[in-house]
């Protein structure tokens, strides 16, 4: 009798492990379906100095950017692109650069 109550109580253990296996997986999608959806808005709020840094990295002097907007089905925009040479002269200023 007592070796029956165990044998019973096992496969309803089991069962409820392999219950949550579909939530946890499912979580997870949930999470990277949302970053991909804000990937653009993430990207333009803390990526700036990420694109900035890279500029740099490839002329002579550096850049300001004042403003990145992405989307995935609207235009890309930097606002207040500043290009500075060596010596801190502005060598160019832009207002808007978008697309469309």
């Amino acid at each position: 009798m007592n070796v029956e109550s165990k044998s019973a109580q096992g496969p309803e253990v089991q069962g409820r492990k392999r219950r949550k296996w579909p939530y946890v997986i499912g979580g997870i999608v949930v999470v990277l379906v949302l970053l991909v959806a804000l990937a653009p808005t993430l990207i333009s709020s803390m990526g700036k100095g990420a694109v900035v840094s890279q500029i740099d990295g490839l002329i002579k002097g550096s850049v300001k950017i004042d403003a990145l907007s992405l989307s995935w089905f609207g235009g890309q925009s930097l606002g207040g692109v500043e290009l500075i040479d060596p010596e801190g002269k502005t060598v160019a200023k832009v207002g808007t650069v978008s697309t469309d």
